[in-house]
């Protein structure tokens, strides 16, 4: 039962034991609206049930602990029409495992807050939104015809292969002859299954940094720059790459603000985007990672920011 006066926040998330407090944006946030007052309760999408027009969650409220270390309770089920504000932040793939919740979702009480937005997170798979900006991205391909793949190849020299619904640098690899890439064609589970990768040229200043940016309600709220670790030319944090402090240049600006249009038309409170060499990569915006590096480098609180958005963001239900 809901206390009365009382807000309610839910994280539909990877389950919260697979979290790391050092590193996960899930638990600052979550840390944040505990401390703002707010219940909260985490639950994962294989636990989200619609039965006679309720939507209901199986999952765990979570209290603070001295240290600031979050506690789950015992299971319960909250009704979603009791929630104020739903942050949906499971990893990929997506898939239709990540599909489904958000058809669900879509028959949520118009008065919850969803943040990102469902129907924007089914429309806007994040390697496809840099398709809208074709002048801001390296030169691409979309395939799963290994002779287009070659041909590419053939007119970039190197390129980088993707899966296009992965996430976090899995399964993504170099290739810079046609051997190496038709090998990976032939051992892709991708294409095995008739789906297509993305093909990018490689860009060398990788090495100079993958700089990611946060953009909070469609404006530019900071970033820093992930260098590689050693042998290695993906830059991901959870693949050894470090973070440090930058200041954006014109032309980064320029890309965020660009972007930024973009995300706040379609009503993406959260992304953090993913720029070499002044090009856009990626638009992230599943389950953004990279405050808790943030607040380290700069001494902030990035979640105080994107909470403060949050209150102010329009419902869209």
């Amino acid at each position: 039962m809901r206390a009365q006066g009382v807000k309610r926040v839910a994280f539909q998330c990877d389950p919260i034991e697979r979290l790391k407090p050092a590193t996960d944006t899930s638990l600052l946030l979550a840390r944040l609206a505990l401390e703002k007052g707010y219940e909260v309760f985490f639950y994962t999408p294989q636990n989200l049930t619609w039965r006679e027009a309720r939507i209901t969650a199986t999952g765990h409220k979570v209290t603070l602990e001295e240290g600031g270390r979050l506690k789950p309770g015992a299971p319960e089920v909250w009704d979603l029409a009791t929630l104020d504000v739903l942050w949906i932040r499971q990893d990929p793939p997506f898939d239709m495992s990540y599909l489904t919740p958000t058809y669900i979702l879509d028959h949520l009480a118009p008065h919850v807050r969803v943040v990102n937005d469902q129907r924007a997170l089914r429309s806007h798979p994040e390697k496809f939104i840099p398709l809208h900006f074709p002048d801001l991205m390296p030169a691409t391909c979309i395939t799963c015809n290994l002779q287009e793949a070659l041909a590419f190849l053939g007119a970039h020299k190197e390129v980088v292969i993707k899966p296009l619904y992965g996430y976090a640098g899995r399964g993504i690899v170099r290739a810079a002859t046609h051997e190496a890439l038709e090998a990976f064609w032939g051992a892709s589970q991708e294409i095995a299954g008739g789906e297509a990768v993305i093909l990018q040229e490689f860009l060398p200043q990788v090495f100079e940094g993958d700089r990611r940016f946060f953009l909070i309600n469609g404006r530019l709220a900071g970033g820093f720059n992930k260098i590689p670790a050693s042998q290695e030319f993906r830059a991901n944090l959870g693949l050894g790459g470090t973070p440090h402090a930058l200041t954006p240049s014109q032309n980064e600006e320029a890309l965020c603000a660009r972007v930024g249009v973009f995300l706040k038309e379609n009503n993406i409170l959260f992304a953090g985007i993913d720029v070499v060499g002044e090009k856009l990569l990626e638009v992230n915006i599943t389950s953004p990672t990279g405050i808790p590096a943030f607040n380290r480098l700069y001494k902030r609180r990035l979640e105080e920011d994107l909470w403060n958005a949050l209150v102010s963001f329009p419902i869209t239900g």
